[in-house]
């Protein structure tokens, strides 16, 4: 197995997920591989603090606005002696209110609008890059030495459908820290974007591949041992997922 697939089992191990031989099997890899030890710490760290770090969701402006509005009107219509009673009944509705818009708003970073807006800035040859190179391993190099991920960033090599390597970036957004990775094929751009899952906080439906749209933008999204993969590009769905499949 390669580098890659023992990472799998590395995220596995840290859940407490793998079986007593999967897990011999990692020891005794990691006994060997600099590399891996150095990515499991990585991982270890991550998870660690994000164990320790609260999940703040805050209710948008208007919801407040409109729960205010509404607790003052019928406040007012109340008579005097019901207005404790209703006080406590609105008071539970704003929290339900609240909680709704936790459960159901998309929390963490809006990954889908950050994806579509570097490519559009890549496409215009404007996307900031901190490596420029066609080499994939010196890439993968750079991301993986500037210790700012909780795994190794992988970086394809696209030449067998004829796209060449342009260079790549590292980009944070909100905590989220994004491996940005340009190819180039005929003047046609595509970029795939590599995140932790747990910090970019995903919904739990991209545990599914699955392709979505802006004007004239497609970014296929998959998720593989807790790294969220989008590539994103002007080319057909269908052409766009045969290049996710090489990356994923």
């Amino acid at each position: 197995m390669d580098c890659d697939t023992y990472h799998e089992l590395i995220v596995a191990d840290l859940d407490d997920t793998l079986s007593p031989s999967e897990r011999e099997t990692v020891r005794a890899h990691l006994e060997d591989c600099g590399v891996c030890r150095n990515a499991r710490a990585l991982e270890a760290e991550f998870l660690t603090h994000l164990r320790r770090v609260p999940r703040l969701i805050e209710t948008p402006s208007a919801v407040q606005e409109r729960l205010r509005v509404a607790l003052r009107r019928e406040t007012m219509a109340a008579p005097p002696r019901a207005r404790p009673r209703l006080l406590a009944v609105l008071a539970a509705l704003c929290l339900l209110g609240a909680l709704a818009v936790a459960l159901w708003s998309p929390s963490g970073v809006d990954y889908l609008g950050s994806v579509a807006d570097d490519y559009r800035l890549a496409a215009a040859s404007r996307l900031p890059l901190d490596v420029t190179t066609g080499d994939a391993n010196a890439l993968a190099r750079y991301f993986h030495t500037s210790r700012r991920f909780g795994f190794p960033p992988p970086v394809s090599d696209l030449r067998v459908f004829g796209y060449r390597l342009v260079g790549g970036a590292i980009r944070e957004r909100r905590g989220v820290v994004f491996a940005v990775i340009v190819y180039e094929r005929d003047g046609e751009i595509v970029v795939c974007h590599r995140f932790h899952e747990v910090a970019g906080r995903t919904p739990r439906d991209t545990a599914l591949r699955r392709y979505e749209r802006s004007g004239d933008v497609g970014t296929w999204i998959t998720r593989r041992a807790g790294v969220v993969s989008c590539l994103t590009g002007r080319l057909p769905p269908e052409e766009l997922e045969r290049l996710v499949n090489m990356i994923a």
